[in-house]
């Protein structure tokens, strides 16, 4: 591989779509993006991981209170407006290259959401999927459910 080639794939990740039509190379975030990105998902996603647990404490046979994954997709989807999910997508998918060519996201995605879906899974994946198994994260994650699971609902238990 040429200098030039290894400067110009520097900060990127490539993959073949399902389909396997395309080579899809995407640049990963740098940090200060990538930061803002994190707060954007974090505030997304916090409203709706708060009613996983909520509905983990409240089972439907002991508390009469109880949470499906409809509530967690409303809880979800009310967040929705508070993030810009438009330039979201363009700051993720900033640079994206199919079969080598740089593409216009607008037109490109016109019609093919399918892939849009794929792609940003992809590009979510690579540019934080550290933050999330990363260094014990998920395992602190699981031990702060598995506490929730079994202390919270212990004590309702009593309670009632």
């Amino acid at each position: 591989m040429s200098d030039a080639v290894a400067l110009l794939n520097k900060g990127r990740k490539e993959f073949i779509t399902e389909n396997g039509d395309n080579k899809v190379s995407i640049k990963l975030l740098p940090m200060s993006s990538g930061i803002k990105v994190t707060k954007e998902l974090i505030s997304l996603l916090a409203p709706a991981i708060g009613s996983m647990a909520d509905g983990v404490r409240h089972d439907e046979y002991l508390h009469g209170a109880p949470k499906s994954f409809s509530d967690l997709a409303f809880s979800l989807v009310s967040q929705l407006d508070k993030v810009d999910i438009i330039q979201l997508i363009h700051t993720l998918l900033q640079g994206m290259l199919v079969n080598t060519k740089q593409v216009d996201l607008e037109e490109y995605f016109t019609a093919n959401y399918d892939e849009l879906v794929e792609i940003l899974e992809f590009a979510l994946k690579e540019n934080f999927g550290s933050f999330f198994t990363g260094k014990g994260t998920k395992a602190r994650f699981l031990t702060v459910i598995q506490n929730l699971m079994q202390g919270s609902t212990t004590q309702e238990s009593e309670t009632e």
